[in-house]
């Protein structure tokens, strides 16, 4: 196996240790396995509440959306980088101190406390599960690509090995598992696409370097209605761009989920300094990437693929190895989220609803088994 190999498996074998060392205080109680035992604090609150939301459309879908249509897709990072700022400050503090008044280990028993009504908890469930059954399943395909560059392996086995690997940390060691790989990620994730976005925006001349070539290849890259002009006055798909994000978050119940699991309601303030701050460092790079990968990388088959292409391209294999690791924490911290609140709709809509008693681990294993 290549050098680039060996830094991933042991990227993969820390984040199993992170999951290992977890699982005994996990095992505690239900709150402690899906809350972390309400205690994170701001710094590790904000970073895995971005690096969930952000996925591995961060890495891939952003790259290739410039890729496509110039800088059109800007749009959708401008109302990506004031999302955490909107979602922390309208529900921070609200979900933070109702849920526990409730009782609620989820966002989806949330609803069903705060509105008396079982009929939300079925099927808010039933929604979840279906389409979020999508997400996890969009973020293990990101994953298998990711991980079938880095080590080589083939894309099957490389999809097998990173399903297996979220799915053994974050059974063993339940929220805080997630929540603290997902903090370790996102410090890999800005440090790993700062370090590419660097090195590419001076190797194309900055952004009047960018801009003249773009503008040699087609103009209309420079446009804000995208390439070709194809969304030419249309102010609702711009609109739509910016609040997909920007207010989005608030619908993903992986996400909000961090609200209910922070120490206390003074840990709103902190998380939304660290989250913006993080944010404005993170969020613009990649579709900046995607633009550069135009000029750099004109013939690229999959433009999905433009970060991993720049990185090998840019840097040494052994620095390329490191900052791809980036791609992987961005999948991995969404696809772990996912299914430690896919659990608990399981066991909100099938073992409360239908009052089966049994342990919490035997509850897990069986959602395993049902959803695989």
């Amino acid at each position: 196996m290549s050098m680039d190999g060996v830094i991933f498996i042991t990227y993969i074998l820390t984040l199993l240790g992170i999951g290992i060392w977890f699982s005994r205080k996990s095992s505690e109680s239900s709150e402690q396995y899906l809350l972390g035992g309400r205690s994170l604090g701001p710094a590790v609150t904000a970073m895995t509440m971005q690096t969930t939301a952000m996925s591995g459309y961060m890495f891939m879908g952003a790259p290739a959306l410039a890729f496509q249509y110039g800088w059109y897709a800007v749009w959708y990072a401008i109302g990506d980088a004031g999302g955490s700022i909107i979602n922390l400050s309208v529900l921070g503090k609200r979900m933070r101190r109702m849920s526990e008044l409730l009782g609620a280990l989820s966002p989806i028993e949330f609803l069903e406390k705060r509105f008396e009504s079982a009929s939300v908890r079925i099927v808010g469930s039933i929604i979840s599960i279906v389409f979020l059954f999508a997400y996890v399943c969009a973020q293990f395909i990101a994953a298998g690509k990711a991980m079938s560059t880095l080590t080589g392996f083939p894309y099957e086995l490389s999809l097998i090995i990173g399903i297996s690997v979220i799915i053994i940390y974050t059974v063993a060691g339940g929220y805080l598992a997630v929540a603290y790989t997902s903090f370790v990620q996102g410090v890999i994730m800005v440090l790993g696409v700062v370090g590419i976005g660097f090195l590419a925006y001076f190797h194309v001349g900055g952004l009047t370097g960018l801009n003249v070539a773009l503008e040699k290849i087609d103009p209309t890259y420079l446009s804000i209605w995208g390439k070709d002009l194809a969304f030419y006055g249309q102010w609702g798909v711009v609109l739509g761009a910016i609040l997909i994000f920007s207010i989005g978050y608030m619908g993903l119940p992986h996400v909000v989920v961090r609200h209910m699991s922070m120490k206390s309601t003074k840990t709103v303030k902190g998380a939304i300094l660290i989250s913006a701050i993080w944010n404005q460092f993170f969020i613009f790079v990649p579709y900046i990437l995607g633009l550069i990968s135009i000029i750099l990388l004109p013939n690229i088959k999959d433009p999905e693929m433009a970060i991993t292409q720049l990185a090998y391209t840019l840097f040494p294999g052994l620095f390329a190895a490191l900052l791809l690791s980036a791609v992987m924490s961005a999948v991995m911290s969404t696809a772990d989220s996912l299914l430690c609140r896919r659990a608990r709709f399981y066991h909100v809509m099938f073992t409360n609803a239908l009052l089966i008693k049994m342990p919490l681990r035997k509850r897990l294993s069986s959602f395993l088994d049902f959803v695989f």
